[in-house]
């Protein structure tokens, strides 16, 4: 990380070392993020996508970029939004009767877990930030 005019700037290798973190996080969660323990491989896997899907976001800013900052991540990650009718939390995903479930209540899962897996990895940035 380098700090230029007393603002903290990303470089490729710092957003590399902290999607490792951040799957790792996924098999190694802390109180905060309970839900962890809830996944199989399979949900978990969904997780990891949406910490893979912001880091190949941040990625391309790499383009044009040799250290990315703060505000450059939020919009990213931002960038990455999906609308929170769109998503099931799996607590609630988990309550519905195996016969009705839907195509539809498993893309809002999937939703879900990649906005958490997204999140996952922008909190682990923010952190690295302080």
């Amino acid at each position: 990380m380098k700090k230029l005019n007393g603002k903290s700037y990303f470089e490729k290798s710092d957003i590399v070392e902290v999607q490792k973190k951040s799957i790792f996080y996924t098999t190694h969660p802390d109180d905060e993020n309970e839900f962890l323990y809830l996944l199989d491989d399979a949900e978990r896997k969904v997780v990891v996508e949406g910490i893979n899907a912001l880091s190949n976001t941040l990625m391309w800013e790499f383009t044009s970029e040799t250290a990315i900052n703060v505000q450059c991540i939020d919009r990213c990650y931002k960038s990455l939004h999906v609308h929170s009718g769109s998503m099931m939390e799996i607590n609630e995903f988990n309550l519905i009767p195996f016969a009705q479930l839907t195509s539809y209540c498993y893309t809002k899962l999937e939703n879900w877990l990649k906005f958490k897996g997204r999140t996952i990895f922008f909190d682990l940035l923010q952190k690295c930030n302080k």
